[in-house]
């Protein structure tokens, strides 16, 4: 009896993939949702392949190839610290007129 193999489709454009296919032929999206990390100065790159749906690694936490072009949406955005310039300007919020004491 022949093993029935689950259709792929493109995660862009919706267009059904072939098997072999590393990239959408009328898109150029990927099929593969492959983690980002490249290994840095020493290490080993990631390389791992993730669920569709994955927006970061399941290996490493490193944010996976569909997140990074935009294919799928962060779930969170990362956090990022006020600038020294912004922390500046919000000392002048400690000023007694604008506390609620």
């Amino acid at each position: 009896m022949a093993e029935k193999k689950e259709k792929k489709f493109c995660i862009r454009c919706f267009r059904e993939l072939g098997e072999k296919e590393k990239y959408c032929v009328q898109c150029g999206a990927p099929t593969a949702n492959r983690c980002t990390y490249k290994g840095g100065l020493v290490g080993e790159p990631c390389g791992n392949v993730n669920d569709p749906d994955a927006v970061y690694c399941s290996k490493c936490g490193a944010p996976t190839e569909y997140r990074e072009l935009g294919l799928i949406p962060g779930h969170y955005e990362a956090a990022t610290r006020p600038r020294e310039e912004e922390e500046d300007e919000m000392q002048a919020f400690n000023h007694p007129f604008f506390r609620h004491d």
